[in-house]
Order: structure tokens, then sequence, then C-alpha cells
């Protein structure tokens, strides 16, 4: 094989897999380099020495490919019957932690080696569920995951990059790449197919014209025993190949080549259009020529090379691609089970044949299966096809599904585009609904001046106010006023909305308002009230069973308790526990991405800066966006400027100036701008800190908020500190007092703060008395 040296790495790994060592090895090479042999000989090997091997493929079906396919299809041999979509509709948010407790189950009864291949056309689903498991198996006796990456295929930008690049940051997965082999190793290779040593002219043209590269050489070889001329390029001998079988044959691979993933041999018989004596004997040529394998277990056949199956499938004429894929929707439409994976498969089909009618229903049934298995990327991806088969057909109703998926998926600036096209062709009655769709996107997507004005007209909308709509609108009302800070007001509408909620008996809802309602109690100084009120939303949002409200009331509990309630270790411990839980209902990019930069900020006020660093860094992977990327990103400035890394300080702070300069204060502008006023003054620029205060000062003229309002006091009297520091070693007296009465001023500010935010006065007071002590 050439590739010996590897295997024993593999093999090793086994044998010490749940050692404290990583629980991963991901295989890097160019197409042709041998990943898929080097992976199936591996199993062979791990099967001989009586570890249990999972074997699973990702296929090449761009976004809309089904959640979690290549990790199912591993399952399958070991399966209980429990997989994401199959069977009657139902919780699928567990499927995190059942897939996790399958495989640590198996690794209790002997070695488990779980082979995912081809992992760079993973699907956004199948990534997270991978970097759970890791994340989980890290240091812990379970299986070991080899996957097998085409390095050609990572470019900038590629999804797959983010999680790669913390597998390498966090050591939970050794990298091994399949570099070209050296002439020694071709000879090896060659010896091995031929049964002897190859003549030394063979082997220098075969090792010249392959450069190292396995598959070639074994299609040099190929097409030198065929007698056909050697050539420096691939696709002239792929399409030799591929044009010596017969026509049989030809159309056997030709079917196989569009089909996603493997093909059972039922399947196949129906597709292909042959007879089927010519069936058997053109797969068998096939075989035979090694352009298909065939899994005696499984049923199934697949491609030798996912080089070949893309060689075949170029050769088809589009009419023939056409009808291959008509024929594939119809069959797996009518012998599948309703599983997610075989749901996208159909829609995948019935679209690639242009049947623009059934592949409109495929994509919602589709989207509606990845939906309820937690997959919401794929599920977006889904609605946003049916948008674009529809036509003119109640664009506004899949506009808006299109639009909840996004969010969820956390891609909040396509949710709001969403929602702006089902207004434009909304019904009167579905106006104020579709303005608090647009208000919570435009929020998530960092545009808090256009959420506010969203939410404003989804009240003026309300066609009647004593419904489920009404009390969705006055929440939403509560919610936004709250993140501005405006906690009377936000107060008093939500105890409007919670009364409503609880008289119309709306489970959802009523946990939606309590979130809002302690997050305002809290600021204003009522700790019990607050705390009892997070619990009761916490409780009501499990009872409402939808993840929205419970993400929501999670976020909230753990915000309070490391604000204003300053409950430092239970606020961190009640982050870690609930993130995990988000991870696990798929929403670790949106709402878990928040959640994580709340327990950085509570890690850093507790001093455990270096817990922090790991919290960011793998949220920050998941490449959230909007209002999840923010808090991140000032999170991680909050560490970089307590170290003195102010390089690395200013660049998230320009980062998160540029990128989301319409976020509204206090939320995210004041914070920026007291990040930005610390900075400053630890770099000795005084004017730039006071001006950094004076801008946030009055962009939180109203704000009930005194935890913000207080840290920024406290850099003004810091600045004006260092100013009059200044002015007295000038011999200024006149300046030195000028900056003097000016802290003195912010002192008065800060103690009409209300009485409840006492705790955040504090320090505020302590850096006025001392520049009183200065003087």
């Amino acid at each position: 094989m050439g590739r010996e040296a590897e295997l024993a790495r593999l093999v090793a790994a086994l044998e010490k897999a749940g050692q404290g060592r990583a629980p991963a090895i991901v295989l890097e090479g160019e197409s042709g380099a041998g990943k898929t042999r080097l992976l199936r000989e591996f199993a062979a090997v791990a099967a001989a020495r009586g570890a249990t091997v999972l074997f699973g493929r990702c296929v090449d079906c761009g976004d809309a490919g089904p959640p979690y396919w290549p990790i199912i299809e591993a399952l399958r041999p070991a399966s209980t019957g429990h997989e994401p979509g199959r069977g009657a509709s139902g919780d699928r948010a567990g499927f995190f932690e059942q897939t996790l407790d399958r495989l640590e189950d198996l690794g209790h009864l002997s070695p488990v080696a779980l082979l995912l291949d081809d992992l760079h056309w993973a699907d956004r689903s199948t990534r997270d569920l991978l970097g759970f498991l890791l994340a989980n198996l890290a240091g812990e006796p379970g299986p070991l995951v080899v996957t097998a990456v085409r390095s050609e295929a990572l470019v900038p930008g590629h999804p797959l990059l983010p999680l790669l690049a913390e597998l390498r940051r966090s050591r939970r997965a050794e990298f091994l790449p399949l570099d070209r082999l050296g002439k020694g190793d071709v000879a090896t290779q060659l010896t091995s197919i031929l049964g002897h040593a190859p003549e030394p002219d063979l082997l220098e043209e075969i090792w010249r014209r392959s450069e190292g590269n396995p598959f070639y050489v074994e299609e040099l070889l190929a097409a030198a025993r065929s007698g056909h001329e050697l050539t420096s390029t691939l696709q002239p001998i792929l399409g030799a190949r591929l044009g010596a079988l017969s026509t049989d044959a030809r159309a056997a691979a030709g079917a196989v080549a569009a089909a996603v993933g493997p093909v059972s041999h039922r399947i196949l018989a129906e597709v292909a259009g042959l007879p089927q004596p010519a069936l058997l004997a053109g797969l068998r040529e096939c075989v035979d020529h090694h352009v298909l394998v065939g899994d005696t277990k499984a049923g199934t056949y697949a491609f030798r090379h996912s080089l070949l199956r893309e060689a075949a499938y170029a050769e088809l004429l589009p009419g023939e691609a056409m009808r291959l894929h008509s024929a594939y929707g119809r069959v797996l439409r009518a012998h599948a089970e309703p599983a997610v994976a075989d749901l996208a498969a159909v829609a995948w089909h019935l679209y690639a044949a242009g049947e623009v009618e059934q592949a409109l229903s495929a994509a919602l049934a589709a989207g509606e299966a990845s939906e309820a298995a937690g997959g919401y990327a794929e599920a977006h991806v889904q609605y946003e096809r049916a948008l674009e088969l529809a036509g003119a057909i109640d664009r506004a109703a899949l506009a808006e599904r299109a639009a909840e998926a996004a969010q969820l998926a956390g891609e909040p600036a396509r949710a709001v585009e969403l929602v702006a096209i089902a207004l434009e062709e909304a019904r009167p009655e579905d106006a104020s609904r579709l303005h608090l769709a647009l208000g919570r996107a435009r929020w998530a997507a960092g545009d808090s001046d256009g959420a506010l004005d969203a939410y404003d007209e989804a009240v003026r909308r309300l066609r009647d106010p004593e419904t489920g709509e009404g009390v969705r609108a006055v929440a939403a009302a509560a919610e936004a006023r709250m993140l501005a800070g405006r906690y009377r007001e936000s107060r008093r509408l939500a105890e409007e909305g919670l009364a409503l909620a609880r008289r119309l008996e709306l489970p959802h809802e009523e946990a939606e308002i309590l979130g809002t309602l302690g997050v305002d109690l809290a600021l204003l100084g009522d700790a019990d009230a607050a705390i009892a009120a997070l619990n009761e939303a916490v409780k009501a949002a499990e009872k409402a069973g939808r993840p929205r409200p419970l993400a929501r009331a999670w976020l909230n509990r753990a915000q309070v308790l490391a604000g204003p309630l300053n409950r430092l270790g239970e606020a961190a411990q009640v982050a870690a526990a609930d993130l995990e839980r988000l991870r696990g209902l798929g929403l670790g990019r949106s709402y878990g991405a928040i959640l994580a930069a709340t327990l950085a900020n509570t890690l850093f006020r507790s001093g455990r800066w270096g817990d922090a660093d790991p919290v960011i860094e793998a949220a920050l992977a998941d490449r959230p966006t909007g209002e999840a990327a923010i808090e991140l990103l000032l999170a991680r400035c909050r560490l970089a400027v307590g170290r003195g890394q102010f390089a690395a300080a200013h660049a998230d702070l320009e980062r998160v100036d540029h990128s989301w300069t319409q976020a509204i204060a206090p939320r995210y502008q004041a914070p920026l701008l007291t990040l930005a006023a610390g900075l400053a003054l630890w770099e000795g620029r005084v004017a730039d800190a006071r001006e950094a205060v004076v801008r946030a000062l009055e962009l939180v003229a109203g704000s009930d908020d005194a935890w913000l309002v207080a840290a920024l006091l406290w850099h003004g009297i810091r600045a004006e500190g260092d100013d009059a520091v200044r002015a007295r070693t000038l011999g200024d007296g006149v300046e030195a007092k000028a900056a003097a009465d000016a802290a003195a001023g912010l002192l008065e500010r800060a103690r009409a703060l209300q009485e409840g935010a006492a705790p955040a006065v504090r320090p505020v007071v302590a850096a006025y008395d001392a520049l009183c002590r200065a003087e």
C-alpha cells in the first residue's frame, strides 16, 4: 500500500484510545493520496483485532445534504433504531447526547473506531455534532475518531476550517498528513499490485508522471497494462478507464455516480433502466475493473474513489443525469422510511431533475424533518430552495419559515432579508407577527435601532391586543426596552404582558416575559424577586417545550447572576452547564455563543482568565455573526486589555466598531466605548479616554442600567485624575482644578444612581477617593 507507517500509527492510536490522548486523528491529503484506502485498511486491521468499526462517508450535496448523514450511516450497524428524523415526529434535541452515550456504551464492550471519510463535504449539523463529540470524548475512555479531509478542498472560507482550527488549538485531534510517496514507496505499491517488482523503465515512468500520488500510480499502471498512452493529467486516464467499459457497465457506473452516497442494489435496479442480467453483468465488470466496490454486508455499491465518481458523472449527458435524478427521487420517495437522510436525498434528486412541483414538496418535507432533528442550517437551505421553486405561490409563508430557520442556524442577516421578502407579500393580518420576527432578526444582526422600530410597528399593527399575538407584541416591546436599559418601562410592559399570557394560558410567551422581568427586577435592585422570576422562566420554558424560550431563560439567568447580583461562582457553574445544553439543542452558534461570552466575562471577573480563553475561542470557531459575535469580541477584548495585549485589543474593538456601527446605546456602543476608554488610559491617551466616556454617557442618558453607567463614571474619574496629575506636574493649577471639578461632577452622577445599584457605585467612589488622596 505504501502507507505502512501511517497505518501503524492509527493502530497504535486505537490501542491507546481513552488513555488521555487526543480522541481523533485527521488524515489530510490531496485527492488520490490514499486517504480512503488507508481508512479501509485500518478498518480491516481494527476489526481483526476485535474492535467495533463504524464507517461513514459525507456526500457531496452542498449545503442541502442530510444532517448528520455520515454519523447516522456509521452507527447503523449498531443502531437501536433511534435516528433523528426516523419514525414519528418528536423532540430530537437530545440527539447529540444520545450519540455520545451510544458510542460510550459500545466502548464498554470493545474498542471502537469511528471512521468518517470525505469530511470536507460534511453538513453543518455533522460538523457541530463532531465538535461536540470530540469535546466530550477528550481524555475519556471511548472511541477513536478518524476523519479524512481532501486538502485542496479547504480553500479560504471553507466551513470546515474553524472546526479544524479549534481541534488544533485544543489538541483534541492529531493531524496526520498523507504526503506524496517516495520512489521506493511507489515501487512497493506497484509490487503489491503486480505481484512482482516492476520493470525499472515502468517504475521510472509511473514515478515521474504520478509524482508520488498513490491513486495516480494505480491509474497509470492500469493505463499502461491496457495499452493506453500515459499522460501527466488524470482526466484522460480516467476517461479512458471508463471508456473501455462495455455499454452496460458504463450505464451502471453512471447510475451509481448520480446517487447520494452508496446505493443499494434494490434501488439501483429500479433506477438504472437495465434488465437485471445486463445490470449484474455491468456491475461485475465495474467491480472487476476496480471502478466500483461492492459491500456485501450492506448490499451497496460505491465508487472506489471520489475522483472516479466525478469523472463518471461528468460523462453523463444532461438528459441522462436528469432522468437518473428523477428516477432516484421517485424510487426513494416510494421506498424510503421517513428519515431525514432519505427526505433530503429525495429533495436533492428532484431538484437536480428539474421537477419543480415535486421538488418543492420534497424540500418542505426535508426542511421540516431537518428542523425536528435540530439541523437548523440544513432546514434553512431546504426552505430557501422551496422559496426559489415556489414562484409566486405562498412566498410570504415560505420566506417566514426560512427566516426562522436561518436565525436559529446563526444567520441573522439572511433572516432579516427573508422577513423583508415575507412582508412584501404578507396579508394585513400577518403584518404584526412579521414585524416581530423582523425585530428579532435585526436585533440578532446588530441593528438595534431597526429592531426597536420593528417592535413598535408590530404593536401598531395589532388587530386585537387581547390575543396571543398581542401578548407577543407586548413581550417583544418589553424585551427591547430591557435590552436598551429602560428597565422601568420594560417592567411595566412585562407585568402587563405576563398577566395576559397567564390569562390566555400561553406557556411559551410566559417564559419569554418572565425572562425579561427577571432582568428588569435585578437591575432595579430586587434580587430575590429577580431570581424567582428567572427560575420560573426556566420552568415555563421547559413546559413550553420549544428551544428559543428555554435558551433565552438560561441566558438571562446566567447574565443576571453574573452581573447585577454579582454571584460569580454560581453564575459560572450555571452558565457552563447550560452552554452544553444549548449545544445539544443545536443552538451553539446563536444563543450558545452569547452564553459563552457571558461565561467568559464571569471567569474574567473571577480572576480565572486562563479558563476564559478556550470558552471564547471555541465559540468563535463556529463563526457566529451579529449579536453573538459582538459579545464574544468584547469578552476577548477585556482579556486582552487586562493582560496588556493592546494590539489584540485594538483589533477586536475595530472589528466590532466597523462591522456593527448600527448597534444602539447602551447595548453595544456603550460597552465598546467603555473598553476603548480603559485601553486609552492604559496607553496614556487621556484625551481619547475622556472623549470615549463623554460619548458613552450621552448614549446612556435615560438608561436605568447602573452597572453600565457606573463603569463609565469610573473610567471618567480615572481619566480626570490622570489629567489632574499631569497638569500639576506641569504647574498648571487652573487645568488641574478643572479636572478635579469634572471628577467631582462625575461622582455626583454616580450618587444619583438608584439605591439598588450601591455595589456598582462603590468602585466609582473608590476611584474618586484615590484622586482626592493624590491631591
